[in-house]
């Protein structure tokens, strides 16, 4: 196997060290796995769902009570 260059070295050595890890992504990661989207044609932010207002369900609190839906 080839060996690893630097940087990822370093990225590695902190993974094993046992830290926190953190992942950011960009605002299209939902679509690829099927998932609704928030701007898209049938997204949260165009239309919201059948039952909740847009600005209901982007909060932490709306999560914490519907972990499904949101």
């Amino acid at each position: 196997m080839p060996e690893l260059p630097a940087d990822c070295q370093a990225r590695l050595a902190a993974l094993r060290s046992g830290g926190n890890l953190m992942i950011l992504t960009g605002a299209g990661i939902s679509a690829e796995s099927g998932r609704p989207t928030f701007r898209g044609p049938e997204g949260y932010w165009t239309h919201g769902s059948d039952n909740y207002r847009p600005e209901e369900i982007a909060t932490s609190s709306f999560f914490r009570r519907h972990p499904e839906i949101a």
